[in-house]
């Protein structure tokens, strides 16, 4: 009989199979705490609004009524990213950051250009660059989640 000689020794087997069990439980417990997965969709969503969000923004110097259908569009497709990250499980954090993008620059941008009709180039720039250092964040966030 083959056996590990350090096994047959009394109070050998219980520690190592205490521990063994301790481990596995452990690990088992981590991969439930572990946020979303990579999911590709979310990564084309935010690939898409990172060009097409900023490019109209840049058109708000002109008159906001012949961009309306685009700016309409692109809020839905920015609610549309937002509802598909906040459906994702484990996925709290970056349904969060699609809020914020939403609620705190996107809409407050399409609705202060409405009321003015067109706004100034520096508004634009710096509204420009928060949302682009916003999707920026999101990219990052999307590409970190395990795979």
């Amino acid at each position: 009989m083959n056996t590990v000689p350090m096994l047959r020794k009394p109070g050998i087997l219980l520690p190592f199979l205490f521990w063994g069990l301790l481990l596995a439980g452990v690990s088992a417990g981590l991969t439930s705490c572990v946020g979303a997965r990579f999911d590709q969709v979310a990564l084309d969503n935010t690939s898409a609004l990172s060009t097409q969000l900023p490019a109209l923004m840049g058109k708000a110097t002109g008159a906001f009524a012949s961009h309306e259908a685009e700016a309409q569009s692109l809020l839905t497709k920015v609610t549309d990213a937002y509802n598909h990250a906040l459906s994702t499980k484990k996925n709290k954090d970056v349904a969060e950051q699609w809020r914020i993008l939403r609620d705190d620059l996107v809409q407050p941008f399409i609705t202060r250009w409405k009321e003015s009709g067109k706004l100034s180039k520096a508004v634009v720039d710096v509204s420009s660059n928060q949302v682009k250092d916003a999707l920026a964040s999101i990219t990052r966030a999307e590409k970190a989640k395990p795979k």
